[in-house]
């Protein structure tokens, strides 16, 4: 997006070239607020698109929308009535924050880095430690509630639906596992994964042999490329690792590959590790500084979802 706005603001000044340089900086100035607001309605329609992807592909049962809808409603009276108590005291430290940061600001203005232990600095360093206490006692206080709901919520959704969620990010178009005729709340589906297994049997000997390194070598370029960048180091372990699996899937019986066809399929998609050290960032971050929640309770009891599941719950009565 920032590159775009670069390129636009350029296409502008080039073309307005010949107009003074007050009726630009006007023109510049009512782009940027239009530019943010259009970006901001974008992102809007983007984060609610993405919960409807994931309800789609849960397929809750009408009992199971009206308890997570329940579940949701609680969990924003949970954040109101916490903001609610303590807006006077956030209005207040936001405040002297306010006045702390502009007497900094003009302070290190004036050419001369700020000083660690002067009067203005140490008032800064105060209200910015104060503000983080707060916000910390706050995550702590709302993440205990929180817990409460994600037990809840565990006791309502079906194994499938909860890996669903575990594995799911949000998007645009949704993967092929979240749309029909895969129900994820009637039963897990690998279905992408099981249809290469059986191309990969499928293919004689001959063939297989002469192109099985540039094949795994694409499938693996193209994860890559488009997931996780990889080292040349993991790409080699994993070409390794998927030729031996495809080996052994193609030396199995039928009947054996049939009954195991499921474990091999999730054996076959490569470690994402993007995703995996995000998460483990977000597990070793000593200050979040935002309520600790499951997916399940990040995406579900949003409150997007609370009136996109009104309208379903208003349709199926």
């Amino acid at each position: 997006m920032k590159a775009f706005k670069i390129i636009v603001s350029s296409f502008i000044i080039i073309c307005f070239s010949t107009v003074p340089l007050s009726s630009i900086k006007i023109h510049m100035d009512e782009f940027d607020t239009e530019f943010s607001e259009k970006a901001r309605q974008v992102r809007n329609l983007f984060q609610d698109i993405s919960p409807v992807n994931l309800l789609n592909g849960l397929y809750l049962t009408g009992d199971q929308m009206k308890k997570i809808l329940a579940l949701a409603k609680k969990a924003q009276t949970i954040k109101e009535k916490f903001l609610g108590k303590n807006a006077y005291l956030y209005i207040s430290a936001l405040d002297e924050a306010e006045k702390a940061y502009k007497n900094l600001f003009n302070e290190v203005m004036k050419g001369d880095p700020a000083r660690e232990g002067g009067d203005i600095e140490r008032e800064a360093v105060t209200i910015n430690h104060r503000l983080k206490k707060m916000q910390d006692n706050s995550v702590r206080n709302i993440s205990n509630e929180f817990s409460v709901l994600d037990y809840e919520l565990s006791k309502i959704l079906t194994p499938e639906q909860k890996q669903v969620i575990d594995t799911f990010q949000p998007c645009l178009i949704p993967p092929k596992d979240l749309k029909n005729p895969v129900r994820a709340g009637q039963a897990s589906s690998n279905d992408r994964a099981i249809q290469i297994l059986r191309r990969v049997r499928d293919i004689s000997d001959r063939v297989w042999n002469h192109r099985k390194y540039r094949m795994v070598s694409h499938m693996i370029e193209r994860f890559s490329r488009h997931r996780s960048i990889m080292t040349e180091k993991e790409k080699g372990k994993e070409l390794e690792r998927l030729l031996f699996l495809f080996d052994k899937v193609r030396s199995m019986s039928n009947t054996d590959f049939e009954f195991e066809k499921e474990n091999i399929a999730e054996e076959l998609k490569p470690a994402d590790r993007v995703h995996e050290l995000r998460e483990e960032i977000h597990k070793r971050e000593p200050y979040q500084r935002r309520p600790k929640a499951s997916k399940a309770v990040r995406f579900l009891l949003h409150k997007r979802v609370i009136p996109i599941l009104e309208e379903r719950i208003a349709k199926a009565s």
